[in-house]
This record gives C-alpha cells, structure tokens and sequence, in this order.
C-alpha cells in the first residue's frame, strides 16, 4: 500500500467510477477529480446513511453504536443550521429520523446472531480501513478505497457492507450484488492488501422502517457474495480503461475553473435517461437542464452548490495515519 502520496497524484476514489460510469457531468460537478462541489444541504437519504454508517462503525468496534449515531447526528446537524436559519420543520424531522435510527440499531442488535451468517461466525479484523494502491496501465493514477469493515471467516477474509434500503424495498437477495462495481473495487483492493485469502462479501441490508409486530417483510438482511480470482481482473480491467477519460474531464474541469467559460459545461457528457428521468437522485438534474439549453447557468450552480471544505489529499491525511 501507498503512503506517501505526491502533491499531484491523480487519485480515484471506489465510489466515483460507479459515478463516472453512470453520469460523466454528475461527476464533472461533484467529483474531487472535477469541481469538488457538493449541495448546499445535505439530502435527507444521504445524511441517514452516513448516520447508520457511523452506528454501524461503533457497534463492530465494540463502541456503544447510539454514542456513535448521536456523534453523526451532532454534525449533521451543525451542517443543516450552518446554512439555513433554523426550522421547526426540519427540526422535527431530524428527531424523527434520530428516533427511526434508535429502533432500527435496537432491532438489528437483536437480529445480528440470528442472521445467516450470525456474528458469532467471524471475527471483525478492522472497520472504516482506508487504503492506497496504484491502478494499473501506466496512467500512474492511484485508487482509494474505504472498508466499512473486514472479516474473518472461514479460513478467508470477507468484505463486511452495510447498506440502508428504503422502507417499502426488499432485503431478501437483491440481483444487483452479485455484480455491484463499488463492492468489486473493494475486494480487488483487498486482494492486494491482504495475505489472506479474499472470499467475498457479506452484506448487511437495512429497511430504514421502524420495527413493530405490524411489520411482517423483513428489516433487516445479510448476503455472501462470493468474487473468484477471474471476477477481480476484470474489476482491473475496467478500472484502468476508464481512468484516461476521467483525466480528460478532469483537465477541462481546470479549464473551466480558470475562465469559467460556460461552453466547456456544454461538452461534458451526460447520460440520457431512457424514459427522460434521472430516477437514480442527481443533485445536479437542474443545472444539467440549464446547461442543455444554453443558459447561463453560474448563478444556478452558486446557489445550489458550494466547494467542499477539504480536497482529497486533506482528507486521505485525516484517514491513512492508522495504518501500519
């Protein structure tokens, strides 16, 4: 693994290339690689995974996961009102969501060595592990990549996922894991970090619903998914043939930086959605609109979009000094 990283180092995080992949110009925007833009507000389904996330962190570390949840909240909190006056509307979402994820975490303590497989069957090897490896083909691009946890089991190592779900969706057996791209970047990672074998996946799923006797689908799942040796070089493949296209857009993204010259935007693609909807949740559906029709679109962009306060070698700093 990498740890002295150079100033100018061209750096892929796991999670955009799923991004690149779907959307170009949404990662154009949102992207360290490009603008490192970010919303305003913090989307009410993003702010609850992040929430969850922390709960889930505390609870493999043998913390007190309602501390860990309380501390999330905290911050999100102080991000809402740092940009708005305060709301009693969103104030009282905000409690309703911290009561939603207090019962959630209660159920899924309760259910986690009822899961197939239990807790009791593997050992927790790190949580939140951040790692560095250089990506091959000669771009000299480098890929960072975030566990939300590593597991023994089975003689193997296994890659631990949380995933929170909308109330009304299914945790039973999603189609969508056995191929998931970000999850794919993950066990590649750990293939080259790791001496021990690397089996897989184990996904948790959480239906964001509060548990009661009325509520008969499951909320909660747990999924192995299993990626041969074969399944992790085309992982390789695919990662190393992308990167020269992100660093075109990442050099017209400096361009536009520089003169602001909105003709720039008009060229970064976009994915045109088959039914003319981006179902998926873009935080940029409307800048794109603009931008499609000509428009000037630098006061849309500034009211809707800030800088992120840390680029990505500020933020590597604050997550590599762990590591051995």
């Amino acid at each position: 693994m990498i740890k002295d990283i150079p100033d100018d180092a061209y750096i892929v995080r796991a999670t955009e290339l799923g991004q690149f992949m779907n959307c170009p110009r949404n990662w154009f925007f949102m992207s360290h690689n490009g603008l490192n833009l970010e919303p305003r507000v913090r989307p009410q389904k993003l702010r609850f995974g992040l929430v969850w996330h922390k709960g889930m962190e505390y609870l493999y570390s043998n913390k007190d996961p309602f501390e860990g949840m309380a501390e999330e909240f905290k911050k999100e909190e102080e991000l809402i009102y740092g940009v708005a006056a305060y709301d009693a509307e969103i104030a009282q979402a905000i409690e309703e969501e911290k009561d939603l994820a207090r019962m959630m975490m209660e159920g899924y303590m309760a259910w986690r060595n009822t899961a197939s497989p239990p807790d009791s069957s593997f050992t927790t090897k790190a949580v939140e592990r951040r790692i560095i490896i250089e990506i091959p083909g000669g771009t000299g691009a480098l890929l960072a990549i975030r566990f939300d946890g590593e597991v023994l089991k089975s003689g193997g190592l296994w890659v631990l996922e949380h995933k929170t779900r909308g109330k009304s969706s299914s945790v039973d057996n999603p189609p969508e894991l056995a191929l998931d791209l970000q999850m794919g970047l993950q066990l590649y990672g750990a293939s080259k970090t790791n001496t021990e074998p690397v089996r897989g996946a184990i996904y948790n799923l959480a239906r964001k619903m509060k548990p009661s006797a009325r509520v008969k689908s499951p909320l909660f799942g747990r999924h192995e998914v299993v990626r041969t040796k074969h399944e992790l070089a085309v992982i390789e493949l695919v990662v190393a043939s992308r990167v020269p296209a992100m660093q075109h857009y990442t050099a017209l993204a400096k361009a536009y930086t520089d003169t602001g010259e909105s003709s720039i935007l008009e060229i970064v693609p976009y994915n045109p959605q088959p039914l003319g909807l981006c179902s998926w949740g873009c935080s940029v559906k409307n800048i794109c609109e603009s931008i499609n029709r000509r428009e000037d679109v630098k006061y849309l962009i500034s009211t809707s979009l800030k800088l992120r306060e840390k680029n990505i070698l500020e933020v590597l700093a604050e997550e590599l000094p762990n590591e051995d």
